[in-house]
Protein backbone atom coordinates (compact mmCIF):
# COMPACT_ATOMS: atom_id res chain seq x y z
CA UNK A 1 0.00 0.00 0.00
CA UNK A 2 2.84 2.20 0.79
CA UNK A 3 4.04 1.79 -2.28
CA UNK A 4 1.63 2.48 -4.31
CA UNK A 5 1.20 5.64 -2.84
CA UNK A 6 4.51 6.65 -3.92
CA UNK A 7 3.16 7.40 -7.03
CA UNK A 8 1.20 10.69 -6.45
CA UNK A 9 3.41 11.79 -3.56
CA UNK A 10 6.19 11.49 -5.97
CA UNK A 11 4.99 14.45 -8.00
CA UNK A 12 4.65 16.62 -4.45
CA UNK A 13 8.29 15.55 -4.37
CA UNK A 14 9.16 16.50 -7.91
CA UNK A 15 7.69 20.06 -7.30
CA UNK A 16 9.66 20.27 -4.18
CA UNK A 17 13.09 18.95 -5.27
CA UNK A 18 12.72 21.51 -8.56
CA UNK A 19 11.77 24.53 -6.59
CA UNK A 20 9.22 25.38 -8.45
CA UNK A 21 8.10 28.57 -7.89
CA UNK A 22 4.31 27.27 -6.10
CA UNK A 23 2.98 28.74 -2.58
CA UNK A 24 2.91 25.68 -0.92
CA UNK A 25 6.21 24.46 -1.87
CA UNK A 26 7.68 27.93 -0.48
CA UNK A 27 6.27 27.28 2.86
CA UNK A 28 7.17 23.53 3.68
CA UNK A 29 10.95 24.95 2.21
CA UNK A 30 11.14 27.44 4.55
CA UNK A 31 9.58 25.62 7.76
CA UNK A 32 11.62 22.61 6.88
CA UNK A 33 14.72 22.82 5.29
CA UNK A 34 15.55 26.28 3.91
CA UNK A 35 19.22 25.84 4.48
CA UNK A 36 19.85 22.16 3.05
CA UNK A 37 18.99 19.97 -0.35
CA UNK A 38 15.58 18.73 -0.13
CA UNK A 39 16.80 15.03 -0.56
CA UNK A 40 19.03 15.52 3.11
CA UNK A 41 16.14 16.57 4.91
CA UNK A 42 14.27 15.28 7.68
CA UNK A 43 10.90 14.77 9.63
CA UNK A 44 12.11 16.52 12.74
CA UNK A 45 9.91 17.27 15.86
CA UNK A 46 6.69 18.43 15.66
CA UNK A 47 6.35 17.75 11.75
CA UNK A 48 3.27 17.50 9.90
CA UNK A 49 1.64 14.35 8.99
CA UNK A 50 1.89 15.60 5.09
CA UNK A 51 5.50 16.37 5.60
CA UNK A 52 6.12 12.99 7.24
CA UNK A 53 4.48 11.26 4.62
CA UNK A 54 6.84 12.92 2.07
CA UNK A 55 9.79 12.39 3.59
CA UNK A 56 8.63 8.78 3.86
CA UNK A 57 8.33 8.84 -0.06
CA UNK A 58 11.33 10.79 -0.20
CA UNK A 59 13.53 8.13 0.96
CA UNK A 60 11.50 5.39 -1.23
CA UNK A 61 12.12 7.06 -4.24
CA UNK A 62 16.02 8.56 -3.35
CA UNK A 63 17.16 5.99 -5.29
CA UNK A 64 15.62 7.42 -8.59
CA UNK A 65 16.95 10.69 -8.62
CA UNK A 66 20.62 11.82 -10.08
CA UNK A 67 22.12 14.84 -10.34
CA UNK A 68 22.36 16.19 -13.64
CA UNK A 69 24.79 18.92 -15.10
CA UNK A 70 23.61 21.64 -17.24
CA UNK A 71 25.09 24.46 -17.70
CA UNK A 72 27.89 24.12 -14.98
CA UNK A 73 26.84 27.63 -13.23
CA UNK A 74 25.95 25.71 -9.78
CA UNK A 75 28.93 26.86 -7.58
CA UNK A 76 31.11 24.23 -6.73
CA UNK A 77 31.90 24.94 -2.62
CA UNK A 78 28.43 26.75 -2.00
CA UNK A 79 25.60 25.01 -3.32
CA UNK A 80 24.37 21.68 -2.26
CA UNK A 81 24.68 19.98 -6.38
CA UNK A 82 25.63 16.87 -5.06
CA UNK A 83 22.72 15.92 -2.46
CA UNK A 84 25.23 15.21 0.14
CA UNK A 85 25.58 18.67 1.40
CA UNK A 86 27.42 22.07 0.33
CA UNK A 87 31.65 20.75 -0.13
CA UNK A 88 32.74 23.83 1.86
CA UNK A 89 31.85 21.89 4.83
CA UNK A 90 33.48 18.92 4.21
CA UNK A 91 37.13 20.55 4.43
CA UNK A 92 38.98 22.33 7.07
CA UNK A 93 39.11 25.66 4.44
CA UNK A 94 38.77 26.91 1.24
CA UNK A 95 41.40 28.87 -0.22
CA UNK A 96 40.19 32.54 -1.29
CA UNK A 97 40.89 31.35 -4.85
CA UNK A 98 38.60 28.81 -5.50
CA UNK A 99 35.57 30.86 -3.58
CA UNK A 100 34.09 31.79 -7.25
CA UNK A 101 34.59 28.30 -8.89
CA UNK A 102 31.85 27.11 -10.71
CA UNK A 103 31.22 23.32 -11.81
CA UNK A 104 31.25 24.67 -15.33
CA UNK A 105 35.21 25.57 -14.25
CA UNK A 106 36.30 22.21 -12.76
CA UNK A 107 34.90 20.52 -16.32
CA UNK A 108 37.44 19.85 -19.48
CA UNK A 109 36.34 18.40 -22.70
CA UNK A 110 33.46 17.09 -20.70
CA UNK A 111 35.59 15.66 -18.02
CA UNK A 112 36.55 16.61 -14.31
CA UNK A 113 39.80 18.41 -14.42
CA UNK A 114 40.43 19.42 -10.54
CA UNK A 115 44.17 20.78 -11.00
CA UNK A 116 42.40 24.35 -10.87
CA UNK A 117 41.99 23.94 -7.40
CA UNK A 118 44.35 25.08 -4.75
CA UNK A 119 42.09 23.25 -1.84
CA UNK A 120 43.02 20.09 -1.30
CA UNK A 121 40.24 17.23 -1.38
CA UNK A 122 39.94 14.93 0.63
CA UNK A 123 39.19 11.15 -0.97
CA UNK A 124 35.79 10.73 -0.05
CA UNK A 125 34.91 14.21 -1.37
CA UNK A 126 36.84 13.14 -4.66
CA UNK A 127 34.78 9.92 -5.08
CA UNK A 128 31.56 11.50 -4.35
CA UNK A 129 32.50 14.47 -6.96
CA UNK A 130 33.84 12.13 -9.74
CA UNK A 131 30.57 9.94 -9.30
CA UNK A 132 28.89 12.78 -10.95
CA UNK A 133 28.38 12.58 -14.98
CA UNK A 134 30.38 16.01 -16.46
CA UNK A 135 29.19 16.31 -19.72
CA UNK A 136 27.88 19.78 -19.85
CA UNK A 137 24.61 20.75 -21.27
CA UNK A 138 24.09 24.82 -22.19
CA UNK A 139 20.99 24.50 -22.43
CA UNK A 140 19.63 23.28 -19.63
CA UNK A 141 20.28 24.69 -16.06
CA UNK A 142 22.34 22.52 -13.30
CA UNK A 143 19.49 20.28 -11.67
CA UNK A 144 18.36 16.81 -10.55
CA UNK A 145 16.25 14.41 -12.66
CA UNK A 146 14.61 11.20 -12.67
CA UNK A 147 16.91 8.39 -13.52
CA UNK A 148 15.65 6.48 -16.37
CA UNK A 149 13.34 8.47 -17.77
CA UNK A 150 12.59 8.90 -20.89
CA UNK A 151 12.28 12.82 -20.95
CA UNK A 152 14.05 13.20 -16.84
CA UNK A 153 11.29 14.12 -15.29
CA UNK A 154 8.98 12.17 -12.87
CA UNK A 155 6.01 10.91 -13.88
CA UNK A 156 3.29 8.69 -12.53
CA UNK A 157 4.51 6.69 -15.58
CA UNK A 158 8.03 6.81 -14.96
CA UNK A 159 7.40 5.52 -12.12
CA UNK A 160 5.40 2.50 -12.66
CA UNK A 161 8.16 1.41 -15.46
CA UNK A 162 10.68 1.42 -13.19
CA UNK A 163 8.90 -1.06 -10.63
CA UNK A 164 8.30 -3.60 -13.88
CA UNK A 165 11.81 -5.05 -13.21
CA UNK A 166 13.20 -6.66 -10.29
CA UNK A 167 12.48 -9.45 -7.96
CA UNK A 168 9.06 -7.63 -6.68
CA UNK A 169 7.40 -6.45 -10.09
CA UNK A 170 4.51 -9.39 -9.98
CA UNK A 171 4.17 -7.94 -6.96
CA UNK A 172 4.08 -4.57 -8.00
CA UNK A 173 1.90 -5.78 -10.54
CA UNK A 174 -0.98 -7.99 -8.39
CA UNK A 175 -1.05 -4.83 -6.10
CA UNK A 176 -2.11 -2.00 -8.88
CA UNK A 177 -5.11 -4.62 -9.84
CA UNK A 178 -6.36 -5.39 -6.59
CA UNK A 179 -6.05 -2.14 -5.67
CA UNK A 180 -8.20 -0.92 -8.83
CA UNK A 181 -10.51 -3.56 -7.98
CA UNK A 182 -10.85 -2.23 -4.83
CA UNK A 183 -11.52 1.40 -5.62
CA UNK A 184 -14.42 0.03 -8.35
CA UNK A 185 -16.04 -2.06 -5.79
CA UNK A 186 -15.90 0.80 -3.35
CA UNK A 187 -18.20 3.04 -5.71
CA UNK A 188 -19.94 0.34 -7.39
CA UNK A 189 -19.82 -2.57 -5.54
CA UNK A 190 -22.75 -3.47 -3.04
CA UNK A 191 -20.15 -4.85 -0.34
CA UNK A 192 -17.29 -3.76 1.19
CA UNK A 193 -14.05 -4.95 1.26
CA UNK A 194 -11.51 -5.13 4.33
CA UNK A 195 -8.58 -4.27 4.13
CA UNK A 196 -7.16 -7.83 5.34
CA UNK A 197 -9.13 -9.27 2.54
CA UNK A 198 -7.29 -6.85 -0.18
CA UNK A 199 -4.23 -7.63 1.44
CA UNK A 200 -4.82 -11.70 0.87
CA UNK A 201 -6.05 -10.91 -2.80
CA UNK A 202 -2.41 -9.28 -3.59
CA UNK A 203 -0.45 -12.18 -1.92
CA UNK A 204 -2.53 -15.32 -3.57
CA UNK A 205 -2.53 -13.54 -7.00
CA UNK A 206 1.13 -12.66 -7.01
CA UNK A 207 1.55 -16.50 -5.69
CA UNK A 208 -0.17 -17.24 -8.94
CA UNK A 209 1.73 -14.88 -11.06
CA UNK A 210 4.88 -16.46 -10.13
CA UNK A 211 3.26 -20.08 -10.38
CA UNK A 212 2.42 -19.13 -13.88
CA UNK A 213 5.41 -17.37 -15.05
CA UNK A 214 7.43 -19.76 -13.66
CA UNK A 215 11.50 -18.81 -13.34
CA UNK A 216 11.49 -17.05 -16.07
CA UNK A 217 9.13 -14.32 -14.66
CA UNK A 218 11.46 -11.54 -14.63
CA UNK A 219 12.72 -12.06 -18.03
CA UNK A 220 9.31 -12.49 -19.84
CA UNK A 221 8.14 -8.85 -17.86
CA UNK A 222 11.59 -7.41 -19.26
CA UNK A 223 11.36 -9.09 -22.71
CA UNK A 224 7.49 -7.93 -22.63
CA UNK A 225 8.35 -4.08 -22.07
CA UNK A 226 10.82 -3.89 -25.08
CA UNK A 227 8.97 -5.47 -27.32
CA UNK A 228 7.85 -1.94 -28.52
CA UNK A 229 9.09 1.35 -29.00
CA UNK A 230 11.82 2.13 -26.56
CA UNK A 231 12.58 6.19 -26.17
CA UNK A 232 15.71 7.70 -27.76
CA UNK A 233 17.79 10.85 -26.29
CA UNK A 234 16.63 14.04 -27.57
CA UNK A 235 17.74 14.88 -31.18
CA UNK A 236 18.47 11.45 -32.47
CA UNK A 237 16.59 9.39 -35.01
CA UNK A 238 15.95 5.34 -34.66
CA UNK A 239 16.68 3.17 -37.54
CA UNK A 240 14.96 0.06 -37.29
CA UNK A 241 16.44 -2.52 -40.03
CA UNK A 242 16.04 -6.00 -40.90
CA UNK A 243 16.50 -8.82 -43.54
CA UNK A 244 14.27 -11.10 -45.99
CA UNK A 245 15.32 -14.87 -46.81
CA UNK A 246 13.18 -16.67 -48.81
CA UNK A 247 14.41 -20.43 -48.60
CA UNK A 248 12.72 -21.92 -52.02
CA UNK A 249 14.82 -19.73 -54.22
CA UNK A 250 17.39 -18.37 -51.64
CA UNK A 251 16.57 -14.77 -52.57
CA UNK A 252 17.16 -12.07 -50.10
CA UNK A 253 15.66 -8.69 -48.96
CA UNK A 254 15.91 -5.96 -46.90
CA UNK A 255 14.22 -3.20 -45.19
CA UNK A 256 14.09 -0.33 -42.92
CA UNK A 257 12.03 2.27 -40.74
CA UNK A 258 13.55 5.92 -39.97
CA UNK A 259 11.68 7.97 -37.14
CA UNK A 260 12.54 10.44 -35.23
CA UNK A 261 12.53 10.56 -31.29
CA UNK A 262 8.45 11.12 -31.08
CA UNK A 263 7.98 8.10 -32.74
CA UNK A 264 7.18 10.04 -36.11
CA UNK A 265 7.82 8.20 -39.41
CA UNK A 266 10.47 10.05 -41.90
CA UNK A 267 11.02 7.66 -44.59
CA UNK A 268 11.19 3.74 -44.92
CA UNK A 269 13.03 1.54 -47.70
CA UNK A 270 12.76 -2.10 -48.98
CA UNK A 271 14.93 -3.75 -51.58
CA UNK A 272 15.75 -6.83 -53.42
CA UNK A 273 19.01 -7.97 -53.05
CA UNK A 274 20.07 -11.18 -55.07
CA UNK A 275 20.45 -14.37 -54.20
CA UNK A 276 22.76 -14.90 -50.83
CA UNK A 277 22.35 -16.14 -47.35
CA UNK A 278 19.97 -15.20 -44.26
CA UNK A 279 22.97 -13.78 -42.78
CA UNK A 280 23.93 -11.69 -45.44
CA UNK A 281 20.89 -9.96 -45.68
CA UNK A 282 21.14 -8.80 -42.16
CA UNK A 283 24.20 -7.08 -42.78
CA UNK A 284 23.10 -5.70 -46.49
CA UNK A 285 20.01 -4.58 -44.19
CA UNK A 286 22.22 -2.42 -41.62
CA UNK A 287 24.71 -1.37 -44.70
CA UNK A 288 21.94 -0.20 -47.03
CA UNK A 289 19.93 1.21 -43.59
CA UNK A 290 22.99 3.22 -42.44
CA UNK A 291 23.54 4.69 -46.23
CA UNK A 292 19.72 5.69 -46.13
CA UNK A 293 20.46 7.56 -42.76
CA UNK A 294 23.33 9.10 -43.48
CA UNK A 295 21.83 10.83 -47.43
CA UNK A 296 18.71 11.43 -44.91
CA UNK A 297 21.23 14.15 -43.06
CA UNK A 298 20.86 12.24 -39.91
CA UNK A 299 23.61 12.88 -37.28
CA UNK A 300 22.96 11.05 -34.08
CA UNK A 301 21.47 7.58 -35.26
CA UNK A 302 20.52 4.29 -33.03
CA UNK A 303 20.07 1.85 -35.89
CA UNK A 304 18.02 -1.74 -34.14
CA UNK A 305 18.36 -5.25 -35.59
CA UNK A 306 16.44 -8.24 -34.17
CA UNK A 307 19.98 -10.63 -35.21
CA UNK A 308 22.02 -10.86 -32.01
CA UNK A 309 25.11 -12.18 -33.90
CA UNK A 310 25.39 -9.33 -36.56
CA UNK A 311 25.09 -6.89 -34.01
CA UNK A 312 27.30 -8.62 -31.39
CA UNK A 313 30.32 -8.77 -34.33
CA UNK A 314 30.03 -5.08 -35.84
CA UNK A 315 30.35 -3.74 -32.01
CA UNK A 316 33.75 -5.58 -31.74
CA UNK A 317 36.72 -2.96 -32.91
CA UNK A 318 37.51 -5.19 -35.79
CA UNK A 319 36.86 -8.47 -37.52
CA UNK A 320 39.08 -11.29 -39.15
CA UNK A 321 39.62 -11.14 -42.70
CA UNK A 322 38.56 -15.14 -42.61
CA UNK A 323 35.26 -13.67 -41.64
CA UNK A 324 32.48 -15.23 -44.32
CA UNK A 325 30.80 -11.48 -44.86
CA UNK A 326 34.48 -9.28 -44.31
CA UNK A 327 33.57 -7.64 -47.48
CA UNK A 328 30.32 -6.35 -45.37
CA UNK A 329 31.67 -5.58 -42.38
CA UNK A 330 34.69 -3.43 -43.71
CA UNK A 331 31.80 -1.58 -46.08
CA UNK A 332 29.81 -1.30 -43.02
CA UNK A 333 32.60 0.02 -40.40
CA UNK A 334 34.00 2.60 -43.20
CA UNK A 335 30.38 4.28 -42.76
CA UNK A 336 30.59 4.12 -39.08
CA UNK A 337 33.73 5.96 -38.63
CA UNK A 338 32.11 9.12 -40.82
CA UNK A 339 31.14 12.06 -38.64
CA UNK A 340 28.35 11.37 -37.15
CA UNK A 341 27.17 9.41 -33.62
CA UNK A 342 25.78 5.80 -34.12
CA UNK A 343 24.99 3.08 -31.91
CA UNK A 344 23.99 -0.05 -33.07
CA UNK A 345 21.85 -2.38 -30.72
CA UNK A 346 19.67 -5.61 -30.52
CA UNK A 347 15.92 -5.28 -30.25
CA UNK A 348 13.64 -8.34 -29.85
CA UNK A 349 12.16 -9.47 -32.83
CA UNK A 350 8.52 -9.13 -31.85
CA UNK A 351 9.83 -4.81 -32.03
CA UNK A 352 10.78 -5.16 -35.37
CA UNK A 353 7.88 -6.25 -36.79
CA UNK A 354 7.36 -3.22 -39.17
CA UNK A 355 10.80 -3.39 -40.76
CA UNK A 356 10.59 -7.59 -41.17
CA UNK A 357 7.59 -6.93 -43.30
CA UNK A 358 9.31 -4.60 -45.29
CA UNK A 359 12.10 -6.21 -45.92
CA UNK A 360 9.66 -9.61 -46.39
CA UNK A 361 8.41 -6.63 -49.38
CA UNK A 362 11.94 -6.71 -50.66
CA UNK A 363 12.66 -9.95 -51.12
CA UNK A 364 9.40 -10.78 -53.11
CA UNK A 365 9.87 -7.98 -55.80
CA UNK A 366 12.86 -7.48 -58.11
CA UNK A 367 13.12 -3.39 -57.36
CA UNK A 368 16.33 -2.89 -55.96
CA UNK A 369 15.37 -0.20 -54.01
CA UNK A 370 12.08 1.75 -53.24
CA UNK A 371 11.42 4.23 -50.83
CA UNK A 372 8.60 4.53 -48.49
CA UNK A 373 7.58 8.05 -47.40
CA UNK A 374 4.56 6.97 -45.82
CA UNK A 375 3.56 3.02 -44.00
CA UNK A 376 2.44 0.89 -46.40
CA UNK A 377 -1.50 0.36 -45.75
CA UNK A 378 -0.41 -3.37 -44.41
CA UNK A 379 2.53 -1.64 -41.75
CA UNK A 380 -0.34 0.76 -40.26
CA UNK A 381 -2.12 -1.54 -37.97
CA UNK A 382 2.00 -2.94 -36.43
CA UNK A 383 3.19 0.44 -36.73
CA UNK A 384 0.99 1.72 -34.16
CA UNK A 385 1.10 -1.54 -32.09
CA UNK A 386 4.75 -0.95 -31.78
CA UNK A 387 4.51 2.71 -30.59
CA UNK A 388 1.86 1.95 -27.89
CA UNK A 389 2.83 2.56 -24.55
CA UNK A 390 3.91 -1.40 -23.27
CA UNK A 391 2.16 -0.55 -19.64
CA UNK A 392 -1.10 -0.46 -20.37
CA UNK A 393 -0.55 -3.48 -22.51
CA UNK A 394 1.71 -5.18 -19.94
CA UNK A 395 -0.93 -4.76 -17.43
CA UNK A 396 -3.88 -6.10 -19.42
CA UNK A 397 -1.66 -9.14 -20.12
CA UNK A 398 -0.98 -10.00 -16.44
CA UNK A 399 -4.45 -9.12 -15.72
CA UNK A 400 -6.02 -11.76 -17.99
CA UNK A 401 -3.91 -14.33 -16.76
CA UNK A 402 -5.08 -13.64 -13.15
CA UNK A 403 -8.76 -14.06 -13.77
CA UNK A 404 -8.46 -16.97 -16.43
CA UNK A 405 -6.57 -18.62 -13.90
CA UNK A 406 -8.73 -18.49 -10.97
Amino acid sequence: MRIINSSPIGKLIWDLLQGKDKSWVKVLTEKYFADRNFLSASTGSGASYVWQSIIKTKDDLKEGYIFCLGNGFSSFRYSNWSGAGNLCNMVPYVHITDTDLSLRDLVSDNSWDFSRLYTCLPQQVLDLCISFSSVLNDHLHDGWIWRGSSNDIYSSREWMLSNLHGDEATLFLAALWWLWCWRNNACLGDKSWSIEFVLRSISLSHDEFLQILGPQRRSLIGLYCQSYWQPLPPGSSKLNVDGSHLPSSQRIGVGGILRDENKSWISGFSGFQGIGTVVEAKYLAILMGLEFAWNKGVKNLVIESDCLDVISELNLPSSLSSHPNYGLLCKIRSILNRDWVVTLQHVARDANRPTDCLAKFGSSYDDSFLEWVAPLPELATLVLQDEFCPTQLLLSFLCFVLISHS
